[in-house]
């Protein structure tokens, strides 16, 4: 009976001498998106997201994939540098936010390991340990508000679409149709209704948009300028080659194009 009871303390202490096994696991614990923790971008940028976690045990980080959630983009695995040893790390990488749909956006990352020297760079659930986390409402993505200028860019609205010059033509088309019916307007209210023939009409055509100001932009000066270039194509050059800057804005060149229309029709116009 001696000899049972000390081979079952012996027994017991031995099972209390047995090392403990480490727990191990990988907690992601943040995330910034080109250095902030709420970030806002036009769809079609990169952002470069940078997330934090924290190792224990034997955990590895090996590849990360991250998902903007409702954003309609597939989930995207990134290969990163192997990360194995206990402690708080950190992986970087690009997320491509082309085609996605606007709005604010959370993002799901999942870190994935292996025991060394096994390899998991692909994601793949199959093979060690994987940890995820969901970085609420850190993502806005916005519509690019982007149109180029006039000389150069894509029209919109009623009266179809156009690029560079013909989009330019198409606009002081209508703007000139805008006039025309203006001035006859006018003409038609009158009970004695003036003779607008030959240089009366053009200073006329002109006269209502004279309170462009110089050196701003405004629809006013695009108005003058429409007038200006209906009659001579190349009064402004610098829209008449295809400049890059926006029609509305009252330079030197439509200060000169001004002044010479008046001089030319006899309009006696007054400008700063």
């Amino acid at each position: 009976m001696n000899k049972i009871k000390i081979a079952g303390v012996l027994a017991a202490f031995a099972a209390f001498a047995l090392p403990v096994a480490a727990s191990a696991s990988t907690s992601l614990t943040n995330a910034s998106f080109d250095g902030m923790s709420n970030e806002t971008v036009t769809v079609g940028s990169s952002v470069d997201a940078k997330v934090t976690f924290n190792l224990t045990g034997n955990s590895t980080v090996q590849s990360v994939k991250y998902q903007v959630s409702g954003s309609g983009l597939a989930p995207v695995c990134v290969d990163v540098d192997d990360q194995n040893s206990t402690g708080t790390h950190t992986v970087e990488f690009p997320i491509d936010t082309t085609s996605a749909t606007e709005g604010t956006h959370s993002v799901i990352v999942t870190a994935y390991g292996a025991p060394v020297p096994a390899a998991n760079n692909n994601c793949d659930s199959t093979i060690g340990s994987s940890s995820s986390h969901t970085f609420s409402n850190q993502l806005t993505l916005t519509a690019d508000q982007s149109t180029g200028t006039v000389a150069n860019n894509t029209g919109t609205g009623t009266g179809g679409t156009g690029t560079g010059a013909s989009s330019l033509s198409a606009q002081i088309a209508a703007l000139s149709a805008s006039i025309n019916a203006f001035i006859q307007a006018q003409l038609g209210s009158s009970t004695t209704p003036p003779v607008a023939t030959g240089n009366k009409a053009k200073c006329d055509a002109a006269r209502p948009f004279l309170g462009a100001q110089p050196f701003a932009y405004s629809s006013v000066g695009v108005q003058l300028q429409s007038v200006l270039l209906l009659d001579d194509p190349t009064s402004i050059p610098a829209l008449h080659a295809g400049a890059t800057i926006p029609m509305g804005y009252f330079g030197p060149q439509t200060h000169a194009a001004l002044t010479n229309f008046s001089s030319k029709y006899g309009c006696g116009f007054i400008f700063n």
